[in-house]
Parts: structure tokens; sequence; C-alpha cells
């Protein structure tokens, strides 16, 4: 977590505006240090959501994909948003992004910036 953060700081930090998380103890621990190693460059500081839609083994793709949706929608063009996840919630993401039906063939332990322009 500690490298993400350092990384997603240097490169995003400024644009950073919304940590969205799954509850699992391990996504919300590194979703906290994200959003305090990236909280010096938001005025007032960044807090960290978290969604049952992106939970564990039982994220279904609609709920992985709903909540994705939820974080484009709400993020203002300019600015850039975090989603911390168990794997399978990363994985149908990703899966989608990928033009893919199956969650299997997103590797494991992806870390992935998908950059969604205007529009």
């Amino acid at each position: 977590a500690t490298e993400t953060a350092d990384a997603l700081a240097e490169h995003f930090g400024a644009d950073v505006r919304f940590v969205l998380a799954s509850p699992t103890p391990a996504s919300l621990g590194g979703a906290e240090h994200l959003a305090a190693r990236l909280s010096p460059t938001v005025i007032g500081g960044l807090g960290v959501e978290t969604s049952q839609g992106l939970a564990g083994e039982a994220a279904a793709r609609e709920e992985a994909l709903a909540v994705r949706d939820f974080v484009i929608r709400g993020t203002r063009d300019g600015s850039a948003s975090v989603i911390v996840s168990d794997e399978r919630g990363l994985h149908e993401i990703l899966a989608e992004a990928l033009g893919s039906e199956e969650a299997a063939c997103v590797p494991d332990s992806s870390v992935s910036v998908l950059d969604f322009g205007p529009g």
C-alpha cells in the first residue's frame, strides 16, 4: 500500500478528490493509508467511503460495475478518484474494461489506472 500511495501521490495527488473502498479490513486499511498519504494535497483532507458492492468474493459484476459508474459520475473533470477493493471487485471492473466476460482473465494483484476521458 505504501508504494501505491507514493505513486498515486506523485502522479495524481493534486487531482484525487474521492477514495472508495470495500468494507473488508485489508481494503479499508489500504484506502485509509492512501487517504492519509494524499490528504496534504487536498484542502480539508481526504476521507474514505465504503461500498458493499465491492465486498470480497460476493462481489458480483453488476454490483462492481454499479460502484464504478457511481464513482465515474461523481468525479469532476480534471479530478481523480481511487477505488480500493478486494481482488474480486477489481477483477470484475477490469474484465469489463478488457471486454471479457471472465474476471479470471485479470492477473492477481493487479494495480490499474483507468482513465475515462471527457464524455
